[in-house]
């Protein structure tokens, strides 16, 4: 009876790691009411996310979960299975090094918040319709914000915070209160 009422699971700072999500990718996406899945710094990596992602992309709760966090998992690649996730609403991938979004991230009407705040995104190939750093007020209008914070990797190479926020009647909320519930 509880598995079908769990509508929030907060699992962040507990090590689980890919053996330990293959262990619970399938079992989490299994939940039919799962609104919110925190899994803030649990050393997911590339391999465990995309795990993750592929599960809640196929299982019962694609269509509820409207709440990611996926913070500071050491994840590289972009873990392209979010996209199939339908009611995603909010996804949290910041302090993670993330280099390239997919352009279909930015054309997904339902989603209204991606934080990538600390990613190592490049100006040059970030697709999202608008970026502003996590603590900018939005701009006039329904589509307008300030650019990230801008600098050089070690490398020399260019960097910018990214925070996507848009649609015309969001209530914008910084990353930094939005990485952790």
């Amino acid at each position: 009876m509880a598995r079908e009422t769990l509508e929030t699971i907060s699992l962040w700072k507990n090590g689980i790691g890919v053996e330990g999500m293959r262990a619970i990718a399938k079992p989490l996406a299994a939940l039919p009411r799962l609104t919110q899945l925190n899994l803030f710094r649990n050393r997911l990596g590339d391999s465990g996310s995309a795990l993750l992602c592929k599960q809640l992309s196929l299982g019962a709760c694609a269509q509820t979960l409207h709440t990611l966090w996926l913070s500071d998992n050491n994840i590289h690649t972009f873990p392209a299975d979010i996209l199939s996730i339908k009611g995603l609403v909010r996804l949290f991938l910041n302090a993670n090094k993330i280099r390239l979004v997919p352009k279909a991230l930015g054309e997904l009407e339902h989603l209204t918040q991606v934080c990538l705040d600390s990613c190592t995104v490049h100006a040059t190939v970030c697709c999202l319709e608008f970026c502003c750093q996590c603590h900018a007020r939005l701009g006039r209008g329904d589509r307008e914000g300030e650019r990230g914070r801008e600098g050089e990797s070690e490398r020399g190479e260019k960097r910018e915070s990214v925070n996507l926020v848009r649609r015309q009647n969001l209530t914008y909320s910084p990353c930094a209160g939005g990485s952790r519930p």
